[in-house]
C-alpha cells in the first residue's frame, strides 16, 4: 500500500496485481512442468493476497461519510471476499487433478474480472466523484444536550463527559 498511498492510484495497483496473477494462472494452465507450476502458483497466490488490503482501503477512502455507510460497505466487501469459501471447494474436485484446469481457469477469469471491475470503478469514481466533506447537520432536528453540538471530536466528547 505504500506506493498506492503515495500515488493515490489504488485502482491501477489492484489492476496490475490482478493481471499479474491472471498471467500466472494462465501459465499454470498451459504448462505441465511441476516446478514451473509450483513457482507460478506461488506468484499467483501472492498476487491474490496482495489485493484485499488495497480494496478495503480504497472503499474506505471512497465512502468516507457517514460512518454507517462505510461500515456497511466494508462488511459487504468482506462478505463477498469470504464467499470464496462457499464455491471454492467445488472448483477443485479430485477428478480434475493433478492439472486442475477448471479451478485455475475460473481463478484466472475472476482475476481478470476483478481487474476490469477496478478500472470500471476508477472510471465511475472520476465521472461521479464522491464528496469528502462532512454532510451539514440538519437544523430541523433537535438533539439532546448530552449528545453535544456535533462540532466536538469523539475524544472531546468523552473528555467532556468525564469532566462533570
Amino acid at each position: 500500500p505504500m506506493s498506492s498511498d503515495r500515488t493515490k492510484e489504488r485502482a491501477w495497483h489492484i489492476t496490475i496485481s490482478m493481471l499479474g496473477g491472471a498471467a500466472c494462472f494462465a501459465v499454470l494452465i498451459a504448462t505441465q512442468h511441476p516446478k514451473v507450476q509450483y513457482a507460478f502458483l506461488c506468484f499467483g497466490v501472492a498476487a491474490i493476497y496482495a489485493n484485499p488490503p488495497l480494496v478495503l482501503v480504497w472503499t474506505s477512502n471512497i465512502i468516507a461519510y457517514p460512518a454507517e455507510k462505510r461500515a456497511i460497505t466494508q462488511a459487504f466487501v468482506n462478505a463477498l471476499g469470504n464467499s470464496a469459501s462457499i464455491y471454492g471447494s467445488f472448483l477443485w474436485p479430485a477428478k480434475t487433478g493433478p492439472k486442475y484446469t477448471m479451478g485455475f481457469a475460473v481463478t484466472l477469469a475472476m482475476l481478470a474480472a476483478c481487474a476490469a471491475g477496478a478500472q470500471a470503478m476508477n472510471y465511475l469514481n472520476k465521472k461521479y466523484p464522491y464528496s469528502y466533506e462532512m454532510p451539514a447537520r440538519r437544523q430541523d432536528v433537535e438533539m439532546p444536550e448530552e449528545m453535544g453540538t456535533g462540532a466536538e471530536t469523539p475524544l472531546e466528547k468523552s473528555d467532556m463527559s468525564h469532566a462533570t
